[in-house]
């Protein structure tokens, strides 16, 4: 691996004085192959196992199995074997078969895949078979009102539930449904998890059945608007807020739990100069603090991260 520098800045708010952001912290030289954590050594073995799908895998709905927007193993189901290691996984297939060019979008309902995941190795050189995946169900997300999230375009037309500005097709494919592009997927500890969406940089937070329980809703910065009015869809940029089709990419939880990272794909339209793609490597973090609810009105951090060129 090319060794990296990373930066991490603290925001500048409205009125605060220069002396207010932290100096940035950077990393360079080869990263560690081992490190120490709650009293274990873990080294960096580097791929250890590779397996592979058929192209022709459906899934729990009988759609061919979608590809892999983000997976997380889920928690307490992870031990060692006498050859290896197995789990379940949780996988994420984005919003389904689309074709954003010609404006062709499908009704794709919602859902995470549940796969059990085998790694058997002898110890030899890493072959195809030495990781396997077996579909074994899923869960369909479902809005407040119960009904299937759809992976189709909604255009400009929004509806609401529970007071949250939330995208829908206002006829045609998913008419009525609401939006869901799906990009990142991070479980709790009891079983609930959140999920990152491109669409409008929301955080949705579900129960283990797929019922959604709440939103994170991004700060106004980060919200994709034109014109001053919401623009969740894909076929048209916003004015400020993420970048077009650039929604929430990565998330995960502090090992305690508390503290939930959520990383946007790429900078703001609004924090490069020109709006384009050239300078779009400084990317925002959000930190939330879910303590004590999962779903805070607020973040406690606001960074600025600078990603690898």
């Amino acid at each position: 691996m090319l060794a990296t520098a990373l930066l991490l800045t603290t925001l500048l708010t409205a009125g605060t004085a220069p002396d207010g952001v932290t100096a940035p912290h950077e990393a360079s030289g080869q990263p560690p192959r081992s490190v120490q954590a709650g009293g274990r050594r873990y080294i960096d073995k580097g791929l250890v196992a590779a397996g592979r799908l058929p192209a022709g895998t459906v899934d729990f709905l009988e759609d061919t199995l979608g590809s892999f927007s983000s997976l997380a193993v889920q928690p307490g189901t992870w031990r060692r074997t006498a050859s290896g290691y197995e789990g379940v996984l949780w996988t994420l297939p984005d919003r389904g078969r689309n074709d954003p060019e010609a404006g062709l979008f499908y009704d794709y309902a919602g859902r995470v895949e549940r796969l059990q995941l085998r790694i058997d190795h002898d110890g030899n050189a890493v072959r195809a078979d030495t990781l396997t995946l077996t579909p074994d169900g899923g869960v369909v997300l479902k809005d407040f009102n119960g009904q299937p999230f759809t992976g189709a375009d909604p255009g400009d037309h929004t509806v609401q539930q529970r007071g949250v500005v939330l995208p829908s097709p206002a006829s045609g494919i998913g008419a009525g449904k609401v939006s869901l592009d799906a990009e990142s997927l991070q479980f709790t500890a009891d079983g609930h998890f959140y999920i990152g969406d491109e669409y409008t940089a929301n955080v949705y937070y579900f129960d283990a059945d797929g019922k959604l329980q709440g939103v994170i809703v991004p700060p106004l910065a980060v919200q994709p608007r034109r014109n001053g009015q919401p623009a969740f869809g894909s076929l048209a940029p916003p004015q400020p807020g993420r970048r077009n089709n650039q929604g929430v990419e990565g998330m995960g939880l502090s090992p305690d739990g508390t503290r939930l990272f959520v990383a946007l794909q790429s900078a703001l339209l609004q924090d490069t100069a020109s709006g384009n793609a050239a300078g779009r490597v400084n990317t925002r973090v959000l930190v939330y603090d879910v303590s004590a609810s999962p779903t805070p009105k607020q973040p406690i951090g606001h960074y600025v991260m600078t990603l690898p060129a």
